[in-house]
């Protein structure tokens, strides 16, 4: 018995939408304002009374952290709160300051 390989006929493409956007090549009308440096990110942008956070980790890999004394932190100039959890797990929350 010889083996025989069948061809069948190529499959006809289904007509596809014709789309106006999707597909195309689109200008890049920011590219300038990046390549020199005039392009404003989040980062650039000040607004009055905008508050920053920082997030300090242990320097120490699986180290057990017995206890937090957030009283230095408190004391700096500028500092508004100081927010540490007990276990890594915590589910993120959300807070509001109003400086006083």
């Amino acid at each position: 018995m010889s083996k025989q390989q069948v061809l069948s006929e190529p499959e006809t493409p289904v007509s596809q939408p014709s789309y106006r956007v999707i597909g195309t090549p689109r200008p890049k009308v920011d590219a300038y304002a990046k390549v020199t440096g005039r392009a404003l990110y989040a980062d650039d942008i000040l607004l009055p009374r905008m508050v920053y956070g920082r997030l300090l980790r242990s320097p120490h890999p699986h180290a057990r952290i017995l206890s937090i004394d957030a009283s230095r932190a408190l004391a700096l100039p500028g500092v508004l709160a100081v927010d540490y959890r007990r276990r890594s797990a915590a589910p993120l929350r959300y807070f509001a300051f109003q400086p006083g």
